[in-house]
């Protein structure tokens, strides 16, 4: 009985060191997304961060909470190691909660960012007042306009922002035929200057959101283990 108690110690140990740096996984992977989404904040209208933001308060809090597990398991406590096993429970519920909420988001991007990159370009004032988000996106992305690329510019009688041209300045001189591997994604000049932002955003935000769901739920599978044997430990004890 006592080396059975002896090896659920050590195991239990593993369990949540390991938990402890999954904490901090998580704590940085929600930063990560907070700050990646939160540039696009006018285009989503902030609807995909609270995932995100669930990552960083669960990932502090199983920090503390794998330190009590350890604490309670050197110092023989069973209370705290009850309230060890409890938080385990919340944590694990809010995890898988991060998860299911991404995947259950994504379905309405294409929605969202289509209406919203559409009312940036409805007019010259509009477009006046979210310029500096356009070209955040269109920076980042690569692409240019909505939908119809420099046609969107033309359609308010606005410049093409300089951005637009210097992507497909790139593409003209980047992009290269490889018959051996298919890219993720073949751009070149005409498409960024005719194709529009749309299709490319929208696959941003829901790549953002895919990492979450499959992150959350991989990291509440865990939890879940991580419950079971700290259960085995206490009757162990």
């Amino acid at each position: 009985m006592a080396q059975v108690s002896t090896n659920f110690r050590i195991i239990f140990l593993l369990f949540n060191l390991l938990y402890c740096a999954l904490g901090v996984g998580m704590l940085a992977v929600g930063i990560f997304f907070i700050v990646n989404l939160d540039q696009y904040g006018f285009f989503t209208q902030n609807s995909y961060t609270p995932g995100a933001g669930i990552f960083i308060g669960v990932g502090a809090l199983k920090m503390v909470f794998g330190l009590v597990g350890i604490i309670g398991m050197f110092g023989k406590w069973k209370r705290l190691l009850v309230l060890y096993a409890f938080s385990l429970i919340f944590l694990m519920g809010f995890t898988f909660v991060a998860g299911i909420y991404a995947f259950h988001r994504r379905p309405d991007v294409y929605d969202i960012t289509m209406g919203r990159l559409t009312e940036a370009f409805s007019s010259t004032e509009n477009y006046m007042q979210y310029s500096e988000d356009i070209f955040t996106v269109q920076e980042n992305l690569d692409c240019c306009g909505v939908r119809a690329g420099t046609t969107d510019y033309s359609d308010i009688m606005i410049p093409v922002l300089e951005n637009c041209t210097a992507a497909a300045a790139r593409a003209r001189v980047n992009v290269t035929v490889d018959f051996d591997t298919t890219p993720q994604r073949q751009v070149n000049a005409f498409t960024i200057l005719e194709q529009g932002c749309l299709r490319y955003f929208t696959q941003e935000i829901q790549f953002n959101l895919y990492y979450i769901g499959a992150i959350g739920i991989a990291f509440g599978t865990f939890d879940l283990t991580a419950l079971l044997v700290g259960m085995q430990n206490l009757e162990g004890l």
